[in-house]
């Protein structure tokens, strides 16, 4: 299956109302930037201008990402001269005429006219060069190249929409098993895909890129030359009817890898385990709805070898609060329903600490639910030491002492097969507040706000994240990205909204469903983080401000949000 040819025609038409060139503009400049990434350029890593003439290893890469880029032919034609131009340049609404990539050049010698242009023009704006001892000139980028490519001669402050460019790139590329995933479960393919072929940073998808939702079909055949060089009307391209092959350097990412792929990258219960297992303490944090409570209970049921590691029986939840105590966690007097009289109880850890020391061959897993609510030196008193394992506690208090040990000579010792796993709520409680001596003693993992959990949710049920009204459409996982953005910087990262607000219950969302949750959900949740402090709510909501009642005007400021 291919992108249609009406969809990339779409593309190919909105890139030609971008207004990306003129004489004060170098964006036609752009798609060398991006060939530069693909071959492995970085503020360290250097591309030389060997890498550039025929014979070289990386020749064919240059090629193939020379026609990703640029070609205005498709492979069924041979190409000659102005038959490279970049996508940014289909505007020439400014420019005298188009502005090829060396038009007078034929297509195969055009490698030679990039290391050129390397060298004599990029040097000048977000390259260092080096000439070493035996005259190779390496191009590394400098220091500040983002702050060139999203300066004044380059982006000028704008970003590009990464589904556009990447169907572009992916015009003549045979996709396989898409034909039944969900509008977004593709354009999230598509865009990954790109990521990973041209290296794309952290920094440079925040910097340089931005998502917004089009619209995605597909065709058993790709868009043709002719048809791509009709909608840039006096394009002079040679051209001959002949058989040219394109040759793709890297096996296909097929979306069954994908998702695969994808699983290993978000944080999944069997990383965590491994953390748990050697670390023997683990905390999971962040802001509320990111997963931490689920991701807990993942954790209890991991497998290794086809078996459960922690059997149900031997796997207790908990919840600290400020009205939890030592006498609860470890024990203490209380009361003894049984008699009705005043006696030593053990607490919910000990007696599970006294299983796991009798079971030596089991594993035993404590998950402690908002870990950050209770008092924790308190709760855990002298027991904090004995989390080092390696350390024997005695129980200060004498009448206690024995009764609360755990091994047979009067020690309170924490056994090695048992596994402590705790949740925290970073927007509860600043992380600082919570005990050094606790801190040292477990390893912290960070659950974010993650757009692909999103995306795996939604393509793994079936259920669509977008919304459809009067004839339009945007996507609730644009809107939760836009809003977490304003979110981070207002408030800061400990205040986003995880993904869980965004997930549907239903098959479908309706424009009222996602208000309700705005107005009831949302909404609130912000004005706590703000102390209902006006200025901060529309540095972040804007025209959302407010509750809605009306679905025509919530549907105007959702648009009105997503397009600053």
């Amino acid at each position: 299956m291919f992108l249609s040819p009406s969809m990339v025609s779409s593309v190919i038409e909105r890139f030609k109302e971008g207004g990306w060139v003129d004489s004060q503009h170098k964006m036609e400049y752009f798609f060398l930037f991006l060939i530069l990434k693909r071959l492995g350029i970085s503020i360290k890593d250097p591309v030389t201008n060997n890498d550039f003439k025929t014979g070289s290893i990386k020749r064919n890469l240059v090629m193939d990402s020379l026609q990703q880029t640029t070609a205005l032919f498709d492979p069924t034609e041979i190409p000659g001269k102005y038959c490279s131009l970049g996508i940014f340049a289909f505007d020439n609404a400014n420019t005298p005429g188009f502005k090829y990539f060396n038009g007078g050049t034929v297509w195969e010698r055009l490698p030679g006219r990039i290391s050129d242009t390397i060298d004599n023009t990029l040097r000048d704006y977000f390259l260092d060069r080096k000439v070493t001892n035996n005259g190779t000139r390496e191009f590394t980028l400098r220091q500040n190249y983002l702050e060139i490519l999203t300066g004044s001669s380059f982006l000028d402050g704008r970003r590009i929409n990464v589904f556009l460019l990447a169907s572009w790139m992916y015009r003549f590329h045979n996709f396989e098993n898409v034909k039944d995933i969900s509008h977004l479960s593709f354009l999230t393919y598509l865009r990954d895909l790109f990521y990973q072929d041209y290296n794309i940073n952290e920094n440079e998808k925040k910097r340089l890129l931005k998502e917004e939702i089009i619209d995605a079909s597909f065709s058993d055949g790709h868009i043709s030359g002719p048809q791509i060089r009709k909608q840039l009307p006096e394009i002079k391209s040679q051209i001959q009817q002949k058989t040219f092959e394109f040759e793709q350097i890297n096996p296909n990412l097929t979306y069954t890898r994908y998702l695969d792929i994808r699983k290993r990258m978000i944080m999944n219960p069997n990383e965590i385990y491994d953390v748990l297992k050697q670390r023997k303490q683990v905390v999971l944090f962040g802001p509320p709805g990111t997963g931490k409570t689920f991701m807990a209970n993942k954790v209890k049921e991991v497998k290794r070898d086809g078996k459960r590691v922690f059997k149900e029986e031997d796997t207790l939840i908990i919840q600290f609060h400020p009205s939890y105590r030592y006498e609860d966690f470890i024990g203490g007097i209380g009361w003894n329903p049984e008699d009705k009289t005043p006696s030593i109880i053990e607490g919910q850890f000990l007696r599970m600490c006294k299983k796991a020391h009798q079971n030596p061959s089991q594993n035993f897993l404590l998950i402690i639910d908002e870990i950050n609510r209770g008092n924790l030196s308190n709760i855990f008193g002298e027991a904090i030491m004995a989390l080092e394992r390696e350390c024997k506690v005695r129980i200060s208090k004498e009448f206690l002492a024995k009764k609360l040990a755990v091994t047979d000579d009067g020690f309170f010792v924490i056994p090695e097969n048992l596994y402590i796993l705790g949740t925290m709520n970073s927007t509860d409680r600043s992380l600082a507040l919570v005990d050094y001596a606790l801190r040292r003693r477990f390893a912290f993992i960070r659950m974010d706000f993650d757009s692909r959990e999103l995306e795996n949710y939604y393509s793994q049920t079936g259920r669509s994240p977008e919304i459809r009204y009067n004839g339009k459409v945007f996507s609730v996982i644009e809107f939760a990205i836009k809003l977490n953005e304003r979110i981070e910087k207002v408030l800061g990262r400990e205040m986003i909204l995880g993904q869980s607000y965004f997930m549907s219950k239903s098959s479908k969302w309706t424009l009222g469903e996602f208000m309700r949750l705005f107005n009831y959900s949302l909404l609130p949740m912000l004005e706590e983080y703000t102390f209902g402090k006006s200025e901060k709510m529309e540095e972040i909501l804007i025209d959302l401000n407010k509750r809605f009642v009306d679905e025509d005007e919530f549907w105007k400021a959702v648009q009105g949000y997503l397009e600053r």
